[in-house]
């Protein structure tokens, strides 16, 4: 694994090349400079911005940035891992830092996939700056974003967490475009100004997808063929499973009905990381070919759950409206005395009520449209009931 400094066409835009992952300088100086200051930092990053790969790029450090780091040691710790390797790695990291410190040098331990999940084996990790002389020890914590504040601690406890935040988002188009342009070979190459134009349109600033979908065209000859292809597919499907629930269903509810779910806290930071507009508009087309109104959507059925692109639709349900859902994904369509009979029971009869089952239909249509869902996949059928279209359950 090797750094590239290089000079892109706008002079002042210097940029990290981290394994094809590009970060952008003004961020990574910003954390390093506060990790040379001996202080404790937390970055917070979305899917594929090559979050890992700087980890592991610090670690190996190549003489970045020519800085003079004093001996300075970079360890990374994993928290993702199950234990006991968990443990075993931290036991390996805490014997390298005391030996470190021991020669007079100093140590940062980088906390990769970084979740207040398991916040109490990271204050047993930050414990250990205890056992060692002031200013020695320092860490680095990367995490998602949202994960990050999923489960506020005490801050007693873990407060030097939340005094250095750096949030780093996703490439500005000028950003992207440069980069792309930078990073095809010099020789032989399909692309043009164009199609760097019309990769960034598709991608936005989305790390993974701009190298993915760039080498797959350079591959490929075409971009309409690249975006065909299984490769993107994958890549699609892998940074979609990447986003938080939440996350989800906001990017589905913008491309597929211009409506913004109630997750203001949410909403809020995606634009930070320059994933959404500040007036409420997608950065990139990719979330719209996820959830395109024509295509078939296909619902796959789990223990307890009905699974779309990663959400469980049940969970936007009451107990009552997720009878009606799952007896629907069965038939494919519910007649208004079946519907009846799910919302009343033995008294579907004398509690019969349109208006009832309407409004029943109105709310859970909502719900859908919320999760990204068409309306127009979840169809009332005048005078008879209710009925899926264009969907396909598995």
């Amino acid at each position: 694994m090797t750094i590239i400094l290089c000079q892109t066409y706008n002079p002042d835009m210097v940029k990290l090349f981290l394994t094809g992952y590009p970060i952008p300088i003004s961020k990574t100086e910003e954390i390093l400079d506060y990790i040379k200051r001996d202080e404790n930092v937390s970055s917070l990053w979305m899917p594929h911005s090559g979050r890992t790969d700087f980890a592991i790029q610090l670690q190996s450090k190549a003489g970045l940035f020519n800085k003079e780091w004093g001996g300075r040691e970079f360890l990374v710790l994993d928290v993702s891992l199950d234990s006991p390797y968990l443990e075993t790695r931290f036991e390996e990291i805490k014997a390298r830092v005391k030996s470190i410190v021991a020669g007079g040098k100093k140590a940062t331990v980088i906390l990769d996939s970084f979740s207040l999940e398991k916040a109490a084996f990271i204050k047993y990790v930050f414990a250990l700056r205890h056992d060692l002389p002031l200013g020695a020890i320092n860490f680095l914590s990367l995490a998602f974003e949202s994960e990050f504040f999923a489960r506020r601690t005490q801050k007693t406890d873990m407060s030097l967490i939340y005094n250095t935040l750096v949030k780093v988002p996703y490439y500005t188009e000028e950003e992207a475009i440069n980069w792309l342009t930078y990073e095809a070979p010099q020789e032989s190459s399909p692309r043009s100004g164009d199609v760097n134009k019309q990769i960034y349109d598709y991608c936005g600033g989305v790390f993974g997808l701009l190298m993915n979908l760039a080498r797959t065209v350079i591959q490929v000859g075409s971009i309409n063929t690249a975006l065909q292809g299984e490769q993107m597919k994958n890549t699609l499907e892998h940074l979609w499973g990447r986003f938080s629930e939440r996350e989800r269903l906001i990017l589905k509810a913008i491309a597929t009905e211009q409506r913004i779910p109630p997750y203001t806290f949410e909403l809020a930071y995606m634009k930070e990381h320059r994933l959404i507009t500040s007036d409420n508009k997608l950065i990139g087309t990719w979330v719209k070919g996820l959830t395109e109104k024509s295509a078939p959507i296909e619902i796959e059925v789990q223990k307890d759950s009905l699974i779309w692109n990663g959400v469980n639709l049940l969970d936007l349900f009451t107990p009552t409206e997720q009878g009606i859902i799952i007896e629907l994904t069965k038939k494919n369509e519910l007649s208004r005395e079946e519907l009846s009979k799910l919302l009343w029971g033995s008294q579907s009869q004398e509690k019969y009520s349109d208006w009832a089952i309407d409004q029943t239909i109105s709310r859970m249509r909502k719900k859908l449209v919320m999760a990204g869902i068409s309306e127009e996949k979840f169809r009332t059928v005048k005078g008879k009931g209710l009925k899926l279209e264009g969907v396909i359950v598995k």
